[in-house]
């Protein structure tokens, strides 16, 4: 979903455009999405710097195997913001951990 979304747009629309994609229908109530939705488009106004760093802080304080932490990672909105290399950026952050 975070690929549909633009941070110009407001809930009432995307929720109009996107309300029908399984994406969507299956991810919880109807306030936790908004909150979902008002979370991105905030971290999405930061500076690109600023969310990478933000991510990298929250990461180094997740415990676990390499694949839960990747599962936690893979289903926060601070990884959804990063953009393209945010593959990149989390496998080199495992990477240092190791």
């Amino acid at each position: 979903m975070a690929e549909k979304g633009d941070a110009k747009e407001y809930w009432f629309e995307f929720r109009r455009k996107y309300r029908k994609t399984p994406e969507f229908k299956h991810y919880g109530t109807e306030k936790l999405k908004e909150d979902l939705w008002r979370d991105w488009c905030a971290r999405k106004k930061m500076s690109r710097e600023k969310r990478e760093a933000e991510l990298l802080s929250w990461m180094r304080g997740i415990k676990g195997t390499r694949g839960e932490v990747i599962d936690k990672v893979n289903g926060d909105v601070r990884y959804w913001v990063v953009g393209d290399e945010k593959d990149d950026i989390v496998r080199d952050a495992l990477r240092a951990r190791s």
